[in-house]
């Protein structure tokens, strides 16, 4: 429970901050973006991620608040247990290249990486596991198109490097964008 009063917290006051820091600049164009995503995970068992991604854009600049769910895809009997999951929060910033219809993108940052995986052998598909939490640097690149100022559809991949599980994860996204300020 504490853990999602502070990411309840991080969601309300980061947007809020960031626009703060911005409100007398009138030439530059700041827009929200909410981006809810869906990806693959764990190529050789088979997995999906999940998760959304907040972010606050000024011109080419922007600051993000990420989150994703890993998880295994449980086929039932034949399932190693337990499903292995991961979670990630990310704080990054990055920048965009290009206008218009077609926007490439890279983003980089750091943040808490927690999650459950399995260690020994007990029994067939059976495992012990552990518990984990741990701080990973965190690299996206990707290409958004944009066909309405709006609405885009992106496609990226994203990598989490850490000490307990390096994980890389491809996803598409629906790019809401909440235009606050245009440019004079």
């Amino acid at each position: 429970m504490p853990k999602i009063r502070l990411l309840s917290i991080l969601v309300i006051l980061f947007p809020i901050a960031l626009y703060a820091q911005n409100l007398n600049d009138d030439k530059t164009v700041h827009h929200f973006s909410v981006i809810p995503k869906v990806g693959f995970y764990n190529w050789s068992d088979g997995g999906l991620a999940v998760g959304m991604e907040f972010k606050y854009n000024k011109n080419t600049l922007f600051y993000a608040l990420d989150y994703l769910h890993l998880t295994e895809l449980d086929t039932g009997f034949f399932s190693p247990s337990p499903i292995e999951y991961n979670n990630q929060i990310g704080f990054m910033i990055g920048k965009h290249f290009g206008e218009g219809l077609l926007q490439f993108l890279l983003q980089g940052g750091v943040g808490p990486f927690w999650g459950l995986k399995r260690t020994d052998l007990i029994e067939n598909r059976m495992y012990d596991h552990k518990k984990f939490l741990t701080v990973g640097l965190i690299a996206k690149t990707g290409l958004t198109i944009n066909p309405f100022h709006f609405l885009g559809l992106g496609l990226d991949v994203q990598l989490n490097l850490n000490p307990e599980k390096t994980v890389y994860v491809p996803t598409c996204s629906l790019v809401f964008n909440i235009r606050s300020k245009r440019k004079h």
